[in-house]
């Protein structure tokens, strides 16, 4: 295995683990407040909290997969992405401030670098392949 193609898989695997990080809030509060540094003050709030986490445990998933397996790695790259810059933005356009969810803002920002780095080192080489030749009459 190239060096290309291990890093490629290190950044993957990364960014999986970082979206797998709230699975374990699925199972209770405690862990999602102590996350994210926040009070869950209902049951609502805490069943949208706890549904968020298995989303993204589904992410996580999907991504760690695609490390291994390449075929993947579109489609993962694609809900990793949509996932934590929807997050960015809605931040960025909030009204209110929060050091916990800046937090987690910038863990994303630097997760969206990886998958960045990850297609330059891997995906983007499969767009620069030149095409056959016109076969000319």
């Amino acid at each position: 295995m190239t060096m290309k193609k291990r890093v490629t898989t290190a950044l993957y695997f990364l960014v999986g683990l970082v979206n797998l990080a709230p699975i374990p809030g699925a199972a209770g509060q405690k862990y999602l407040e102590t996350l994210y540094g926040v009070s869950i003050s209902s049951p609502d709030l805490l069943f949208l909290m706890q549904h968020r986490a298995l989303l993204f445990g589904v992410v996580g998933g999907l991504l760690v997969v695609a490390a291994f397996l390449p075929i993947y790695r579109k489609v993962a790259m694609a809900a990793g992405l949509f996932s934590m810059i929807s997050f960015i933005l809605l931040y960025a356009i909030a009204d209110f401030q929060s050091d916990a969810i800046l937090k987690a803002c910038l863990v994303d920002a630097i997760a969206v670098a990886f998958l960045g780095l990850a297609w330059m080192l891997g995906e983007r080489r499969s767009g620069l392949r030149k095409a056959p030749p016109s076969v000319t009459r």
